[in-house]
């Protein structure tokens, strides 16, 4: 997979990308104009879009960063798939 370096999993068929926090969902969205643009929806807020990149990979890109932001912004963050382990 192309985007596993990002920790990101393309879910085939649906040009959907989901990062690995289960609250948040991307999308890339091929648009009219050839550009392209990104809907980030995350639970509890209104869906929100990313527009002006000129490519594909450049929204792949920005999706990465973008998860590594959230990350650093809460880094005791635990994620959704793993349990807290006490000391």
């Amino acid at each position: 997979m192309p985007y596993a370096d990002a920790g990101i999993t393309c879910i085939p068929g649906l040009n959907e990308l989901r990062a690995t926090m289960a609250d948040t969902v991307y999308r890339v969205i091929h648009r009219e104009d050839d550009s392209f643009a990104v809907e980030i929806t995350r639970s509890g807020v209104l869906p929100q879009t990313a527009v002006g990149f000129a490519t594909e990979a450049e929204a792949t890109d920005w999706i990465a960063q973008d998860r590594r932001l959230m990350q650093a912004a809460d880094p005791f963050r635990t994620p959704a798939n793993r349990k807290w382990r006490g000391f």
